[in-house]
């Protein structure tokens, strides 16, 4: 059976204090459900997690989905980090710089399916 990360931290009694996570893709399909959960879970205080940082080729895009009221709470103000390019243009230390400091890096990336592949 698969574990979450708080019962493997509950049950070998590791404690998790993850603090920022990095989400590539996040104006995907998958990113986007994903970015909301953890916007509400900071909003609220049921994560770790105080800051999400995430790569978007549009900024524009990403704050169309997620407002500024919500995507930072104001009791949280400092909780979104966005940075605007596309992974592909990345040179390694742009890369490694948007990674700096990041407890965790979850990718979303992905394409759409057609005919095409």
């Amino acid at each position: 059976s698969v574990l979450s990360l708080s019962q493997v931290s509950s049950k070998f009694g590791i404690k998790m204090n993850l603090t920022r996570t990095l989400v590539l893709g996040a104006t995907g399909g998958t990113g986007i459900r994903l970015v909301e959960q953890m916007l509400n879970k900071i909003s609220d205080g049921t994560t770790t997690t105080t800051t999400l940082r995430v790569i978007t080729r549009s900024k524009e895009r990403f704050h169309k989905l997620f407002p500024v009221p919500v995507a930072s709470p104001q009791d949280k103000p400092n909780s979104l980090e966005v940075i605007e390019a596309s992974l592909l243009d990345m040179t390694d230390e742009e890369f490694m710089k948007a990674i700096e400091d990041c407890d965790v890096v979850v990718s979303c990336l992905g394409h759409n399916m057609t005919m095409k592949g």
